[in-house]
């Protein structure tokens, strides 16, 4: 099951249209909207082609395939011009044996933990920030806003295989978690987690095919990894990072002949 979530509309029908669009260019299932579908708030500057006629009239074709909660900026009256049901605090799902507990954010965050079990997944917006890690056993994710992010550039997010992605409507990948350290996850993905300096020089050496290199910004600038070896990584795709790992860096590769 493929699922996409946008959050934050904030009545952008520019926006909305866009991901509509994507909605349909990615061949998602469900739609899940987190909340804030068309005031755009007292704290918020007037999205682009803010319309909410436009955005109901757009969204509401969808019904069948929509979920959505309540944001802190919607109200009853939305409820009057929308087909679908948005007054519940949250919303539960289950996809892939995950079970996600879906809301907007101003009342359960990674601050504000719901009950949840490990493995269970959080995913919220209201904080217009891209979001996905897992912490203390739990998935928490963010796609941002898709009207008036507050950091990066309009995003929303995609579930499908066991794989949350953040995306760009340019389709770029934000922030990506996935479960690649379970074995069996790999073996489906074919992809390898390595971490260390001497298992990335010899992935290099051997040729191997590395789809991402994760950098500990503090060992990039003290020295640790040999300066020709930095030469080499930055032809590759890099993502620095300010949390420190054991091994100051750590790479995405996939299985080749040999390995």
């Amino acid at each position: 099951m493929k699922v996409m979530f946008i959050s934050d509309i904030h009545g952008s029908y520019y926006w909305a249209n866009k991901a509509i669009e994507k909605y349909h260019e990615e061949k998602a299932d469900k739609l899940i909207i987190l909340g804030d579908i068309l005031y755009h708030g007292p704290r918020n500057d007037l999205p682009k082609d803010y319309n909410c006629k436009k955005v109901i009239a757009l969204l509401n074709p969808l019904k069948k395939d929509i979920i959505a909660v309540r944001g802190n900026c919607d109200s009853e009256v939305d409820q009057m011009v929308l087909d679908f049901p948005m007054r519940s605090d949250y919303a539960l799902m289950d996809v892939d044996q995950h079970h996600f507990f879906m809301t907007h954010g101003h009342l359960f965050n990674e601050d504000q933990l719901p009950l949840l079990n490990e493995n269970d997944v959080l995913i919220y917006g209201h904080f217009h920030k891209p979001l996905a890690k897992k912490e203390n056993g739990i998935y928490i994710l963010n796609p941002s806003s898709i009207s008036l992010p507050k950091e990066g550039t309009n995003s929303y997010g995609i579930y499908e295989n066991d794989c949350f992605t953040i995306k760009t409507f340019d389709n770029e990948i934000v922030k990506q978690i996935k479960k690649l350290k379970e074995k069996k996850y790999r073996d489906e993905a074919g992809v390898y987690v390595i971490e260390g300096i001497k298992m990335l020089e010899e992935a290099i050496n051997e040729n191997a095919s590395i789809e991402k290199i994760v950098i500990c910004e503090d060992c990039s600038d003290s020295g640790i990894i040999p300066q020709k070896l930095m030469y080499t990584i930055a032809k590759y795709d890099c993502i620095y990072v300010s949390k420190k790992e054991p091994h100051g860096i750590d790479a995405d590769r996939l299985q080749y002949c040999g390995v």
